[in-house]
C-alpha cells in the first residue's frame, strides 16, 4: 500500500522501511502483511521528515500519482 500510494518509489525501500520501524499504522509498529483499512492513520519516517497521514480510500491496483495521492 505504500508503494501504491507513492510514498516510496519502491516496493522493497517501503518494505524497508516497513522491517526498520519506521512506520506506524494507527500508532503502532507495523508487519509488510498488513491488511490497510479506511480510517486509519499511519506515520512516515522520511529521513528526518514525518508524515501523518489517514486513509480515507483503498484502491484495488495501483493507480497514477495523483489519484494516489489524495
Amino acid at each position: 500500500w505504500l508503494w501504491a500510494s507513492r510514498f516510496y518509489k519502491t516496493r522493497a525501500l517501503a518494505s524497508e522501511m516497513v522491517q526498520g520501524g519506521k512506520v506506524h499504522y494507527n500508532g503502532q509498529r507495523t508487519k509488510e502483511s498488513k491488511i490497510v483499512e479506511v480510517g486509519a492513520t499511519i506515520k512516515l519516517t522520511l529521513g528526518v521528515d514525518e508524515k501523518l497521514g489517514k486513509v480515507l480510500k483503498v484502491l484495488e491496483k495501483r493507480q497514477s500519482a495523483p489519484i494516489a495521492q489524495t
